[in-house]
């Protein structure tokens, strides 16, 4: 896999998690976005993919923080 960042987009459910951990173990850097993070880390992010603003809003994030993510 060519891509070094990637955003999991549901990443706080069980298939998230494992997705999260395998990219993880593939050496990318990952932030988990989902409608129910507990709490603003640097891997997790809270979006609400029903509303582009926030989309965008949590995309800009990420690319400032980690760069571009060219695998979601």
């Amino acid at each position: 896999m060519s891509a070094r960042n990637a955003i999991v987009v549901g990443g706080t459910g069980e298939m998230g998690q494992a997705v999260f951990g395998r990219l993880r173990a593939e050496g990318l850097r990952v932030v988990c976005a989902s409608n129910d993070v507990p709490r603003v880390t640097s891997e997790a992010l809270p979006v609400d993919v029903t509303d582009e603003a926030s989309v965008a809003g949590m995309s800009d994030q990420v690319e400032r923080t980690l760069g571009p993510s060219t695998c979601w």
